[in-house]
């Protein structure tokens, strides 16, 4: 049985045997040259790979309940190929669910790669259907 859902020309169907386990995506510990100290990370260190990314993390350890950047091998299916979102968030006010959250460094969308701006519309259209807000952000304080 799957769910479709269609918008702007793009069609997601969702599939019940496609999911990650934990244990297959998230390594036990978090290894790498640029890691940053958390005390709300999943990790007592997360990994970051920008400047940009750093920052969100400084920002996300002191304004979310729970945060993680999502490991390479966390992908979602794209017709451009697999794409690695960066950050999953729980803020404070469980209210608002969580978020999976894209960092750029601007957010303009003129500034994008032209594979990039394709990318992240197929990513919010899949993790609309899974009912999970998508954000592409350049500041935590935004979401």
């Amino acid at each position: 049985m799957f769910d479709t859902l269609s918008k702007g020309g793009l069609v997601y169907k969702k599939v019940d045997d496609y999911y990650y386990e934990f244990s297959n995506v998230f390594p036990t510990e978090q290894v790498g040259y640029d890691l940053e100290d958390t005390l709300n990370g999943l990790y007592e260190a997360e990994e970051w790979d920008s400047e940009i990314e750093r920052k969100f993390i400084n920002c996300a350890d002191r304004d979310f309940k729970f945060f993680t950047k999502l490991p390479s091998r966390f992908k979602i299916k794209t017709p451009l190929g697999t794409y690695n979102p960066d950050f999953a968030v729980i803020k404070h006010d469980e209210s608002e669910g969580s978020f999976i959250i894209e960092t750029k460094g601007s957010t303009k969308e003129s500034e994008l790669r032209g594979r990039e701006k394709w990318q992240i519309a197929y990513a919010r259209k899949h993790f609309e259907l899974l009912n999970i807000k998508y954000k592409k952000k350049t500041d935590c304080n935004e979401i």
